[in-house]
């Protein structure tokens, strides 16, 4: 979702709309990735949805990682 913000490799923390292919961002495993394609897709008729306060920010098809894997 836009202004959904983005940890970069640097630290810094960058809105998700203004990522491009070659950034680096920080994975969960705390180690730079370079961005090698960008996926962007409209909502057209899906929800989006929100956890714990949040706003609504994923679809129901959102993958996460969590502790388990």
């Amino acid at each position: 979702m836009g202004g959904t913000l983005v940890r970069m490799a640097d630290g810094t923390d960058k809105p998700i709309e203004t990522i491009q292919v070659g950034d680096l961002v920080l994975g969960a495993d705390n180690q730079s990735h370079s961005v090698m394609f960008l996926d962007v897709e409209k909502l057209n008729k899906r929800y989006l949805y929100g956890i714990n306060d949040f706003p609504p920010f994923f679809t129901s098809e959102h993958v996460f990682l969590t502790t388990d894997g």
